[in-house]
């Protein structure tokens, strides 16, 4: 199994809930609908590899997530495609395109040049001259390729300026954690509507790290 995250850049979020830790004694189908069922089939799409499983979860946010972790894990590029509102599909392979892993999905070379050109700004700020979602993806690509969680704290997140939490900000650290197999950096993240939680990143990092 791959180990997950990066850029999966994405522009667009999860609802951050908790997930409950559920026991697999009892096969996901006879669960009783709801959270405990979706938990659960999540939780066997990730250990299978299988996206059947994802597309049999009700709840739209976990279902989206399911697909998301499965792309991360596979460096499958395809699963990216079925995403709807909650990540963009565009993002998705972007953040792929970042992960050591993912070698063979590489990003066009006319784009990764594109990207190491970007002119600093007066502060040298690398995403200075951005503005926008186009500046967030910029950080935490940045974030990702130096391994600093600083460059995280920089997102804006203007996308989501209507809700009290920052999705993007969270999601690169969140990234971030799981690339590094880090848990502390997990704290750090501070949740909300769209967003992930410390819980669910460290879960992420229980189950992809050695």
């Amino acid at each position: 199994m791959r180990c997950a995250f990066s850029s999966i850049s994405l522009s667009v979020f999860l609802v951050g809930c908790t997930l409950p830790t559920i026991s697999l004694q009892r096969p996901c189908e006879e669960r009783e609908k709801g959270v405990q069922r979706d938990t659960c089939l999540l939780e066997q799409a990730l250990d299978e590899q299988v996206v059947a499983h994802c597309e049999e979860i009700a709840n739209f946010e976990v279902r989206e997530r399911c697909f998301v972790y499965l792309a991360l894990q596979s460096c499958d590029a395809s699963l990216c495609d079925r995403l709807k509102l909650a990540y963009s599909s565009e993002g998705c392979k972007e953040e792929l395109a970042l992960l050591p892993q993912c070698a063979a999905e590489e990003q066009p070379e006319e784009k990764v040049e594109e990207q190491k050109q970007q002119a600093p700004d007066a502060a040298g700020d690398p995403c200075g001259a951005l503005e926008g979602a186009e500046q967030d993806r910029c950080y935490e690509r940045m974030a990702l390729e130096e391994g600093d969680p600083l460059f995280c704290e920089r997102i804006h997140g203007e996308d989501f300026a209507h809700l009290e939490s920052n999705p993007p900000r969270d999601k690169c650290l969140f990234s971030l954690a799981v690339e590094q197999c880090n848990p502390s950096l997990c704290d750090r993240i501070r949740g909300g509507e769209q967003s992930f939680t410390p819980v669910q990143c460290k879960q992420m990092i229980s189950r992809e790290c050695p």
